[in-house]
């Protein structure tokens, strides 16, 4: 998926309905969705884990979590779980991320050759059910009992955000870091997009899974002092 000369990616129209996230709040911004959010589609260029903070956490509660990472460099990713479960809290982020790789919920797969720019997320959220109460319909939370109603379950419909996922605030060039939401026909497009992506990657799960297990029974080992 190659950028328009305006930098928009091509699955996104003219006419998107468009709210920003500086680099500071793309993180509240990717929480905030997260919140109904029972299955999570993240298509990342690259991670850096020391920069995931508490989200490996707030992952637990999505129903599938699937990620596609378009660089996944081993030795690196190594180094870094080492280095973080040394470091106050650190232990608890590693504990996160392998609870996640080993739920059964989480998939992660690497592309190399998947050509997308930006990053970008998928959110879905659980369909709604709408109580329609008799002479006005709307919707009743929670639903009267044991008045028998009848219901409507509304899907509820993909939203994503499009642009650097660096949530440390850290990137390429200068200038602030930016992210777009972006709803209907654009989410629905946007979802296309990855599901593209995830066919053609390959699945890196058990391999980050073990570097996880490493980190955490090497932060465990006596230290020597000298």
């Amino acid at each position: 998926m190659e950028s328009l000369p305006n930098h928009r990616p091509p699955f996104l129209t003219a006419t998107s309905t468009l709210s920003g996230f500086n680099g500071a709040d793309l993180r509240a911004g990717f929480v905030q969705r997260l919140a109904d959010c029972s299955r999570l589609d993240v298509a990342l260029s690259r991670v850096r884990l020391a920069t995931l903070g508490s989200l490996p956490a707030r992952l637990e509660r999505c129903e599938q979590v699937r990620v596609v990472l378009g660089v996944v460099r081993a030795h690196d990713l190594d180094a870094e779980a080492h280095a973080l479960s040394t470091l106050p809290g650190g232990r608890d982020r590693i504990t996160s991320l392998s609870n996640l790789l080993t739920s059964g919920r989480t998939q992660v797969r690497a592309a190399p050759l998947g050509g997308w720019s930006p990053d970008f997320s998928v959110f879905r959220s659980r369909p709604r059910v709408r109580v329609m109460s008799e002479g006005h319909g709307g919707l009743l939370s929670p639903p009267p009992e044991p008045i028998d109603l009848p219901r409507q379950v509304q899907p509820a419909g993909p939203r994503g955000l499009v642009g650097s996922h660096a949530f440390g605030g850290e990137g390429a060039g200068s200038g602030p870091l930016m992210a777009i939401g972006v709803e209907g026909d654009d989410a629905d497009r946007l979802l296309q997009a990855f599901e593209e992506i995830w066919a053609r990657s390959h699945d890196v799960t058990p391999a980050l899974s073990a570097l996880f297990r490493r980190a955490l029974r090497w932060s465990v080992v006596p230290r020597i002092s000298t």
